[in-house]
């Protein structure tokens, strides 16, 4: 039975050891390792570590070292003292390696991490660690740490972007990486949000040995990022240094927006949120250092209705967008489809296709080759955004046809409904408004040239148009088209202020008006050629402010031809509304000539010439046209040239709003101050048109007559030229 003796003693002599392995364990000071642990950080990363609470053991099956309030330095530079701070650390460490002041690790676990990536200015991260010599010497390693297990709950990771300012936000609930005992990898699972927007990472990567040893990682990482699928395998050289990165990423899904959110993608220029899109799929190969990351191969394609976009080729640094080099092709069924996406309705003009190579970077991007058709219209040129405190676009397109019967098409559809419910309590004017804060955020040049213009079957010849927009000033100095041989020109400025100020000039000499109309399908009803002439300045933010400012000339000339309605350039209908007091008469639209002019002075637009000789009779009217109030006060006086036409003697009063004007005939008299005898007008080879000689006014026009505007009419080249 000596065997028995033995086995006892045998078992008391163990339970000796381990109440005196317990005992040991128990007592030791483990705070004496934080010497070693913190100089072994400071070697591997030139950074101090801080445990701010005692090393604690905790007993049990898996005994772990336990510390509160653990800190990591930042660099020098960086915004904040810690560049990593932790409520507690937890390490389960083996045992009997303990008890001789060696460490082996079997898990790591964190809870209450915050951690703090930045760049400075120049792009240098705060990861970027300086290494000791002493870190090869030194009696204990990171590198030498075997780690098996990493569980980390409630991490909060905060990313600063120092070159661009923006700021990206990340919430880990949880991360755990474990080995497999017959396995050499980790197995990752890791759930959170990025930006807001939910993230779940699983896969397998390298073991942690070999990350701190600077040996290359693999990874095989399936992402799931608000909805989308993301896959990234490969290789990464040195995870620490960010550098040998070799990986191969490609991602799906339904939307294009929640991905871009995730990745801190907005729009701060202009306060909005990505709008959604329609499915996407993008890959690439990643490639360089985290200083200088390339996208090589890259293509992708999203979608949203009948909108399609690809794109494919290369990012030389994809971290500072530097080195774009792509291929872009868009189309669409409808371009109103895009309406949606920049927040804006725009008007249904039919298909359109958009090709053109993408170069530049973030200071500068550059479309080259650029070609867009949009319905029938086509344009080619090139189009350049400059990055500025204040962004500048530039685009130089020429175009072999313009086309804008589509635009027609709405601008009589939107009438008819107007006609059909009334309106007269919609005012002329709205005083909703205008997009002038829009040239505040840019500065443009553009130049557009246009071999054909067609409006349905009208064909205009060799559009011109130069446009710049310079610290919120705009000016579209050449404005300049060819129908049938006749010329029109004018200019546009707008200038900054508050409010604004307009300031714009038109001319048109012998345009055919009849043919015009008929060509765009408005009338059959006429005939004859017209010259228009304006000189208008104003100042406001909306369509109402901007009338009931309105200072200048206008006014045009008609000669021998055919004109129906030709009172409704008056008020709404008025030729329909003074019929019973004088009958319908078809030759009152056979014009002799017709003069009108309006002098404006705060918005209140006085005739200076309203006269019409027809062949029936001669009608002058004077008067004046509210732009504020949108009121009409007129007096017109017929003068017939066949005694029979007795109900042409009638003179009418016309007031109301123009819209809606109310007539009743009238004994007045006219006064003649404002308003010119035909025969008083007779004067000069210009006439009505002479004031806009450097608009390129040069033509005889059809009545002889004088004076629209006496003010200066050369182009207006200083800011307070308008403020008047």
């Amino acid at each position: 039975m000596r065997w028995k003796w033995v086995l006892g003693i045998a078992a008391v002599l163990i339970f000796i050891l381990v109440v005196t392995a317990y005992v040991i364990l128990i007592s030791y000071d483990y705070n004496k390792l934080k010497p070693r642990i913190t100089q072994a950080v400071k070697d591997a990363t030139g950074r101090e570590l801080t445990l701010g609470g005692d090393i604690e053991l905790a007993i049990g099956l898996s005994p772990s070292l336990v510390v509160a309030d653990v800190m990591l330095a930042n660099a020098p530079w960086g915004s904040q003292p810690q560049m990593m701070k932790a409520e507690k650390l937890q390490v389960q460490v083996h045992l009997l390696p303990l008890l001789f002041e060696d460490v082996e690790f079997d898990r790591i676990g964190l809870t209450g991490v915050e951690v703090l990536l930045e760049t400075e200015a120049t792009g240098k991260g705060n990861w970027e660690f300086k290494t000791s010599e002493k870190s090869t010497k030194s009696f204990w390693t990171l590198k030498e740490l075997q780690v098996e297990n990493v569980k980390i709950l409630k991490l909060k990771l905060t990313f600063h972007d120092g070159k661009t300012g923006s700021t990206s936000r990340f919430v880990l609930d949880s991360l755990e990486a474990s080995r497999k005992p017959s396995s050499s990898d980790l197995t990752i699972d890791l759930k959170g949000t990025a930006n807001g927007q939910p993230i779940e990472v699983s896969g397998k990567t390298g073991l942690i040995r070999d990350l701190l040893a600077h040996k290359p990682l693999e990874v095989d990482l399936l992402a799931q990022v608000s909805g989308s699928r993301i896959t990234i395998a490969g290789v990464i050289g040195d995870v620490l240094k960010l550098d040998g990165i070799d990986l191969k990423v490609q991602a799906s899904g339904t939307d294009l927006a929640g991905l871009a959110r995730a990745a801190g993608a907005e729009l701060p220029e202009v306060d909005t949120k990505l709008p959604k899109t329609g499915p996407f799929t993008v890959k690439g190969r990643l490639t360089g250092s985290g200083k200088t990351l390339s996208l090589q191969a890259a293509e992708g394609s999203v979608s949203r209705d009948s909108l399609r976009l690809a794109v494919n080729g290369k990012i030389k640094d994809l971290l500072a967008l530097e080195g774009i080099d792509l291929k872009v092709k868009g189309s669409g069924k409808k371009i109103g489809d895009i309406g949606p996406l920049i927040g804006t309705k725009l008007p249904e003009l039919g298909s359109f296709q958009v090709t053109g190579n993408l170069s530049g970077s973030t200071k500068a991007l550059i479309l080259e080759d650029l070609s867009v058709i949009v319905g029938k219209s086509d344009f080619n040129g090139s189009a350049k955004v400059e990055f500025r405190q204040r962004p500048k676009i530039t685009l130089v397109l020429e175009s072999g046809l313009i086309d804008f019967t589509p635009l027609i098409g709405e601008g009589k559809t939107e009438e008819k409904e107007v006609s059909t419910k009334g309106g007269y309590d919609k005012p002329l004017f709205p005083d909703d408004p205008l997009p002038f804060k829009v040239l505040k955020k840019v500065d443009a040049d553009i130049v557009l040239k246009a071999k054909n213009m067609k409006a349905r079957e009208a064909q205009f010849d060799l559009g011109h148009l130069t446009l710049t927009l310079t610290d919120s000033e705009l000016a579209i100095d050449t404005l300049e088209a060819v129908y049938k041989g006749t010329k029109l020109s004018g200019y546009v400025h707008i200038y900054p202020g508050s409010p604004p100020h307009v300031a714009t000039k038109f001319l048109v000499q012998g345009f055919d008006l009849g043919r015009y109309l008929r060509e765009i399908g408005a009338s059959d009803k006429a005939e004859g050629s017209i010259d228009i002439a304006a000189d208008l300045k104003s100042k406001g933010d909306s369509a109402h402010t901007l009338a009931a400012n309105l200072d200048g000339t206008f006014g045009a000339v008609m000669g021998q031809g055919y004109l129906t309605k030709w009172l409704d350039l008056m008020a709404t209908d008025l030729s329909k509304k003074v019929m019973p007091y004088w009958g319908k008469n078809k030759e009152a639209g056979n014009i002799i000539c017709a003069v009108v002019e309006f002098d404006s002075k705060n918005g209140l637009a006085t005739s200076q010439a309203f006269v019409f000789d027809t062949e029936i009779a001669i009608l002058t009217a004077e008067g004046d046209i509210n732009l504020e109030t949108e009121q009409v006060n007129f007096l017109l006086s017929p003068k017939p040239k066949d005694l029979s036409l007795t109900t042409l003697n009638t003179k009418l009063r016309v007031r109301g709003s123009i819209k809606n004007p109310k007539v009743r005939p009238s004994m007045a008299s006219l006064a003649f101050k404002g308003a010119k005898a035909l025969s008083a007008l007779v004067i000069g080879p210009l006439g009505l048109l002479a004031p806009f000689v450097s608009l390129g006014a040069h033509k005889k026009h059809p009545c002889d007559v004088q004076s629209i505007g006496k003010g200066d009419q050369s182009v207006p080249v200083k800011k307070g030229d308008a403020n008047r």
